[in-house]
């Protein structure tokens, strides 16, 4: 009995020394040491500035906006590529919801948006988004709809966080900047807590939140 069970087995250890001498006999491929070159000024396109995502200068729109005689669909892509040899691949860009004041965003707009965000994507930009309602003699809304216009920004946000570097408090006063707002007072902590709490829940969990003035912010929440 013992004769047939050496017997059985000797077939097995026959091919596990075989695979190990195999293995043994294949060759690392030679390590290759390459000289470092960098970026030359003779180099194709050597004098052109390095690409800078998510930093550096930026240039400054409006997006969402219906197409006419000023607003053309690529006008604002085409004047940040005359900036791209510098290397610029951000934008602050301002999307103004002053017709919503008393409604819901329309799908219209939130459609502008997406056709928007899309630009940014096909061609390789990311934005500093802030949204705001009052300019010149432009009204702001009070604080209810502006929370209900955040609840309705929230899957839009979240599908094209990769082409938000920050998202901006805005919301509140002229030009979204915290001052000067219709119904929201300078000292009125409640409403810009509850407003600022309900950004900090839009913002996507890979990005950042920014508030123009950290005194206002800090105060909101009593720090």
């Amino acid at each position: 009995m013992h004769y047939l069970k050496t017997i059985n087995i000797f077939p097995v250890l026959i091919v596990c020394l075989s695979s190990l001498t195999q293995a043994n006999d294949t060759v690392s491929p030679a390590l290759k040491t390459l000289p470092f070159h960098g970026i030359r000024a003779t180099d194709p396109n050597g004098r052109m500035g390095l690409r800078n995502p998510e930093r550096g200068l930026r240039f400054e729109t409006r997006i969402a906006e219906p197409l006419g005689e000023d607003n053309n669909a690529l006008g604002w892509i085409r004047a940040m590529q005359r900036f791209e040899p510098d290397g610029l691949t951000l934008s602050q860009t301002y999307c103004y919801l002053n017709e919503f004041v008393d409604r819901p965003i329309s799908q219209e707009k939130l459609d502008y948006l997406q056709r928007d965000f899309d630009l940014m994507r096909r061609y390789g930009f990311k934005c500093v988004l802030r949204f705001a309602y009052q300019r010149g003699d432009i009204k702001g809304p009070e604080k209810e709809w502006t929370l209900r216009h955040i609840e309705q920004l929230k899957p839009i946000i979240e599908k094209n966080s990769d082409v938000i570097f920050i998202l901006q408090a805005g919301f509140i006063g002229m030009w979204g900047e915290w001052h000067g707002d219709t119904h929201i007072g300078h000292n009125d902590y409640d409403a810009r807590a509850e407003i600022l709490s309900k950004v900090l829940e839009l913002v996507p969990e890979d990005r950042s939140p920014r508030c123009a003035c950290r005194s206002l912010s800090a105060s909101s929440f009593r720090v």
